[in-house]
């Protein structure tokens, strides 16, 4: 059986990082959308995907 070390596994502050910077962009949608009545939750995916790449 191998074990394997931590240099093996992701560091959990770079997923807290990824996680901060999707809700960072999801709020910058929701605000600068806010007045807008036809946003719908295709858009604002559409529109996420677009900034997370």
């Amino acid at each position: 059986m191998e074990y394997f070390g931590l240099e093996h596994f992701m560091d959990l502050t770079e997923i807290v990082s990824a996680d901060d910077q999707f809700l960072e962009n999801a709020v910058e949608i929701l605000e600068k959308e806010l007045d807008n009545h036809e946003l719908s939750v295709d858009r604002f995916a559409k529109e996420l995907a677009m900034i997370a790449k």
